[in-house]
């Protein structure tokens, strides 16, 4: 059995135009992961589809993460603005 000690993973970004709001660069970027060892893909837990505008979504298989980006004047992100991971105390280990 594989432990998942280190990986490899793909990104393309693609270039889009301008979007609707016309203050920057839209880009998608698509990344795909999987196990060094093993090459067991990496599953995403996002929507499904395509959101050109807005947050998140995956491939129909799970393993492509497409992610949207912006070039240009930043902008105060949506939604949650950090997160944390709960130490092995925290979770009771």
């Amino acid at each position: 059995m594989c432990d998942h000690l280190a990986f490899n993973a793909q990104v393309a970004i693609h270039r889009l135009e301008d979007t609707q709001d016309g203050d920057s660069l839209a880009c998608m970027v698509d990344v795909h992961a999987q196990c060094a060892a093993c090459h067991h893909p990496l599953l995403f837990a996002l929507p499904l589809g395509v959101n050109l505008l807005h947050g998140a979504t995956m491939g129909t298989d799970g393993t492509e993460a497409r992610l949207v980006a912006r070039i240009g004047i930043p902008r105060q992100p949506g939604g949650p603005t950090h997160f944390r991971v709960p130490t092995p105390e925290d979770i009771g280990l």
